[in-house]
């Protein structure tokens, strides 16, 4: 059961992505974004620097230029699509993870 959870979790986080980067093609930000790594349901993983085992994600900027991720959201929550908010300073540097 704890299994079909996560697999439902993770497809519901990658739809949302997805659905995400079809809704911000048209802005330089978003574009080529790749989503490289991330964990869901994590209880024994990297911790967070709060020391907490937090549910995390990891993006690629393939781009020739930094991309602004500020404004952008991500959620797990189908009725609260900006559940977290990424802040001001939050950019990619062209070619950085």
């Amino acid at each position: 059961m704890i299994k079909k959870n996560i697999t439902k979790r993770i497809f519901f986080i990658l739809s949302l992505i997805s659905f995400w980067q079809l809704f911000f093609s048209s802005q330089t930000r978003a574009a080529n974004l790749v989503i490289t790594e991330f964990m869901t349901n994590n209880k024994d993983s990297i911790k967070d620097g709060y020391g907490e085992n937090s549910d995390w994600i990891e993006l690629h900027n393939p781009n020739s230029s930094e991309i602004n991720l500020a404004g952008l959201f991500l959620t797990d929550d189908r009725n609260n699509l900006r559940k977290w908010t990424f802040p001001e300073e939050a950019k990619i540097n062209a070619g950085a993870y």
